[in-house]
């Protein structure tokens, strides 16, 4: 199966100029990459080249209810019928909106890409004999085979690169305000000694000292959350400006993110606070 590259086209329709990406296949081409039809059919054989097929993009611009009943007039005075729509899909950058598409046959332009389906059983096998295939037909000419997936694989690969440093930078500043936190829960706890064994001696409650020893760090959770969160939202909506398809920013996803800081918080305090809730009060009186 073979093709050639994308080229930009301006039909008229009924008096309109619309415009679609025009790509020369073999009758071969959908069936090999695998690309869904949803109305009409395929292209049969290379005498399907009095025909064209589209995609759900360009389907919407002709504007037909039915856009098996149009035809394109693509060279002057010659109109060629829509015989199938497949389903959009992206062609382009992951980031642009998927733009209207037209498939064609034509008998005088030379193909330049061949995709050639293999089974998955053994990779390098496969390559190497459609290297020895290609050669046999272009013996002067260089190779430049590759495999479809890690093509697609690569369009991901800015992605991949922004989600793992985003996700180091996090892991990395989580564990750092751990430390910190610890440090200042060791620290205060330290301080109030004295002031936690005497509530100890007058009956205060393992639970009330230890809401004592969290609620300052749980105000400085709050107020950190109440700093980053408009700026977390600020940054992330420019960024997903940068995508056609892209999800809508939900509060839930700061409130989540609240409640997982507070719980991390919790957790690393927890065991300094406990002990000294349950730590005998008379030792902390006498060391003073």
């Amino acid at each position: 199966m073979v093709a050639n590259p994308l080229a930009w086209w301006v039909l008229n329709i009924k008096g309109r100029n619309v415009s679609t990406n025009f790509l020369v296949v073999d009758y071969e081409f959908i069936q090999t990459l695998g690309i869904k039809i949803v109305q009409g059919r395929n292209f049969n054989s290379a005498a399907d080249s009095i025909g064209v097929v589209i995609n759900e993009a360009m389907a919407k611009k002709l504007g037909e209810k039915d856009p098996l009943t149009a035809q394109l007039e693509i060279n002057n005075g010659v109109y060629y019928p829509v015989l199938g729509v497949v389903k959009d899909y992206n062609f382009q950058d992951l980031d642009r909106a998927i733009k209207p598409l037209t498939f064609f046959i034509s008998k005088y332009s030379d193909l330049t890409y061949a995709y050639v389906k293999v089974a998955p059983s053994n990779m390098a096998k496969s390559f190497e004999e459609v290297e020895k295939a290609f050669k046999k037909i272009e013996p002067n000419a260089e190779f430049l085979g590759s495999f479809l997936d890690e093509n697609i694989d690569n369009t991901f690969r800015r992605e991949k690169s922004m989600s793992a440093l985003i996700t180091s930078g996090s892991l990395i500043a989580i564990v750092l305000s751990c430390i910190g936190l610890f440090a200042m829960s060791m620290l205060i706890v330290a301080q109030k000694k004295k002031e936690i064994g005497i509530r100890k001696v007058i009956g205060a409650s393992v639970f009330s000292v230890s809401y004592l020893l969290t609620k300052e760090f749980l105000k400085l959770v709050l107020v950190a959350f109440l700093i980053a969160s408009p700026i977390a939202w600020w940054l992330m909506k420019e960024w997903l400006q940068n995508y056609a398809y892209r999800i809508d920013l939900s509060a839930w996803f700061f409130v989540v993110s609240g409640l997982l800081s507070v719980f991390i918080a919790l957790i690393t305090i927890s065991t300094r606070t406990i002990k000294a809730a349950i730590s005998n009060p008379v030792k902390s009186l006498r060391s003073e």
